[in-house]
């Protein structure tokens, strides 16, 4: 898996809007990463309108603050 190998990779994602089914799609996600998610950490920003995207990194990742607070600006910017 290519997490194993790149321990501090970041996967960063955003759910299709092409066919208005993203928020589908998200909840699908979701019950993938419960299921096999294990050992992960996933940060999600939704604005329960058009958006649904986050990020997936390994637990213990040396910048999971720095992560968690660039989701938190970026929300902040979309709701100014």
């Amino acid at each position: 898996m290519y997490f194993q190998e790149q321990p501090d990779i970041v996967l960063v994602y955003v759910s299709d809007m092409m066919d208005g089914r993203q928020r589908q799609r998200s909840l699908l996600f979701d019950r993938w990463f419960r299921e096999f998610g294990e050992g992960y950490t996933k940060l999600d920003y939704t604005d329960n309108t058009y958006t649904y995207c986050g990020m997936i990194f390994r637990e213990g990742h040396s910048y999971t603050a720095d992560l968690q607070e660039a989701v938190d600006l970026y929300v902040q910017d979309k709701e100014a």
